[in-house]
């Protein structure tokens, strides 16, 4: 549990704001439903899924049909734990197939040229203001053809002229195809410690890795420039290589050599991500999708994959991090403290333990791992032989109930399921403040919270100067100087360092 605080060194101490990080067991299943069987303008649901979007004015779900080709709008059905899919409900189809880039798929080259020779897909829906943003990534653009990334559209689907791009999202220091999938709002609190984004934009894995990221990667994106501002301002967060000093997570082989090495606990050459979440009145930003738990193996028979890369058992998973990390990589100026260095913090994890940190170094997009993962284990899996369409092909969440919606591929014949959790964090509560002096230009605050023995507390003193410490008793002192000073209170029975500067 976190508690913000701003504090005046004439202690004047409003409480700002609450949040925690998420865990596993904070994510409850409520069940499963199955999209609509039917064929709606010709085209079913079948070998679709991918890129579903929440959309609250109707509480349904915006979706991509077969090769990320036309979007579809369904209800949201009662969803039932169950293992036999004749057992669950069935959704009902609200708006049917439509290419709602009216023939502009493959129009993502420079300049709006198209792309052509390898399939363009659509990766993700983001419904903003009234309208639907959509990303279109060339899915093995080996030539680096694709230039442009992002369209808007209207929410009803088969209205003729509404079609808005393509455009470009951030400028070229990274390739376009790291920012063209998936989709998120942040939550007004945290968009300060973005520069003012309202959303997230991302892509990670997928063909020719240098397009986007080997690890789950996020960058800021502001929707009400797309087509005003070009390109559309953007700012890359997390970013991992597959070799070389940015390679956080290992070289593109470590742990799937062949060679009898553990598998890596967080990357695999056969890993995607689909989603992206950041729940409000939280810390953390969840990325889904599936991460390969095997070894690397590279065209092996089934049930690996004798296309390409392979790392049978595959997992649904989750990838959590710490916003308050992310917020230290977007603002390209938080140097590690000796109590991060202590802690492992930013490189806590990290595998091989590569990328290394020393105190008063800047934090980078590569130096972000995950503060946890798990995998999503659903009594419903595909039941095809060829376990690599065994994918977690979407994700989107309802802010308003705190439901998060899944889809898996293949798990209804060739149909999707759509998977629902609830998410139940205690954004209330938690550190209570009690006290705060100032003696010889030191302040000394105490709290209490009745869920923790230890504790992680950072103060930023006039927007700058940072201190991280881990203490196990509930009080606190910094060196301090006439000013404001940002103080969070994170409650952490591991005592573990998980957290970063406060965004308050």
């Amino acid at each position: 549990m976190t508690r913000f605080f701003l504090i005046l060194v004439v202690l004047s101490i409003p409480a700002v704001s609450t949040a925690q990080l998420i865990q596993e067991a904070d994510m409850t299943y409520l069940g499963a439903f199955r999209v609509p069987q039917g064929s709606y303008n010709g085209i079913s649901y079948a070998w679709g899924g991918a890129g579903i979007g929440y959309y609250q004015a109707n509480n349904s779900l915006f979706i991509l049909s077969i090769y990320g080709e036309n979007a579809a709008e369904m209800s949201i059905a009662s969803p039932v734990i169950t293992s036999d899919l004749d057992n669950l409900n069935i959704a009902s189809n609200l708006q049917a197939w439509v290419d709602i880039t009216e023939g502009n798929l493959d129009n993502v080259g420079e300049g709006g040229a198209p792309c052509t020779g390898n399939r363009n897909l659509m990766g993700g829906i983001f419904v903003y203001g009234g309208d639907m943003y959509v990303s279109v990534y060339n899915y093995y653009d080996a030539g680096y053809c694709a230039e442009l990334s992002h369209f808007i559209s209207g929410l009803t689907l088969n209205t003729a002229s509404d079609f808005d791009g393509m455009y470009r999202v951030g400028d070229q220091t990274y390739n376009v195809g790291v920012k063209a999938n998936y989709m998120c709002n942040v939550p007004s609190e945290w968009r300060p410690s973005f520069g003012g984004a309202p959303a997230f934009t991302g892509r990670s894995f997928g063909a020719i890795l240098g397009r986007s990221s080997f690890g789950p990667s996020i960058s800021t994106f502001y929707p009400d420039s797309v087509g005003i501002v070009e390109p559309s301002p953007s700012k890359v967060i997390t970013w991992y290589d597959d070799a070389g000093d940015n390679a956080t997570f290992g070289g593109y082989a470590d742990g799937f050599d062949g060679g009898g090495g553990s598998p890596n606990p967080y990357v695999s050459p056969r890993d995607i991500v689909n989603g992206v979440i950041f729940p409000e009145g939280t810390d953390s930003v969840l990325f889904f999708g599936t991460h390969g738990n095997g070894e690397w193996c590279y065209k092996c028979p089934e049930p690996n994959n004798p296309a390409g890369n392979g790392a049978y058992p595959y997992q649904y998973f989750v990838w959590a991090y710490d916003a308050n990390d992310l917020a230290a990589s977007y603002a390209d100026t938080y140097t590690v403290t000796q109590d991060d260095f202590n802690a492992g913090r930013f490189i806590d994890g990290v595998f091989p333990n590569n990328t290394v940190l020393a105190v008063g170094d800047t934090v980078k997009p590569w130096h972000i791992a995950p503060y946890d993962t798990w995998e999503l284990a659903v009594p419903i899996v595909p039941d095809t032989s060829f376990t690599y369409d065994k994918d977690l092909i979407g994700a989107t969440y309802d802010p308003a109930t705190g439901q998060i919606y899944i889809s898996t591929a293949f798990a209804d014949g060739t149909r999707p399921l759509i998977h629902v959790y609830d998410l139940d964090v205690e954004v209330s509560g938690g550190v209570t403040f009690g006290s705060a002096s100032v003696t010889d230009n030191v302040l000394t605050i105490g709290w209490t919270d009745a869920a923790s023995s230890d504790w992680q507390v950072q103060a930023t003193i006039n927007g700058t100067t940072s201190y991280t410490i881990l203490v196990d008793s509930a009080s606190a002192s910094f060196p301090v100087a006439a000013g404001t000073i940002d103080i969070k209170i994170t409650g952490n029975a591991s005592g573990t360092a998980q957290g970063g500067t406060s965004s308050s």
